[in-house]
């Protein structure tokens, strides 16, 4: 894939089909709707300690760090901060 490591956790967050709320802010607030996804996915990446990769591509990255990549992209239902906090860093 041709998306760096934010791309694609926003990717992810586009396709959450489980945050309607989510689908419906980025409809009524239009060309801001990328930016605030930007600030979202750079927050789960700060969370999970892989921010600055943000603008790498993944398949440049140690193991590790692409399985924390494939963990910020989970379905919004996943109990990401729980799960991640049991992952050693």
């Amino acid at each position: 894939s041709n998306l760096t490591v934010a791309e694609n956790v926003m990717m992810a967050l586009r396709e959450d089909t489980g945050s309607v709320g989510r689908g419906a802010l980025r409809w009524l607030t239009g060309r801001d709707a990328a930016a605030a996804e930007r600030a979202e996915a750079m927050e789960l990446l700060a969370f999970l300690g892989i921010a600055r990769f943000a603008d790498t591509l993944p398949g440049s990255l140690a193991y590790g760090h692409r399985k924390l990549c494939e963990l910020a992209q989970a379905p919004s239902g996943h109990d990401i901060q729980g799960i991640a906090n049991r992952v050693p860093r």
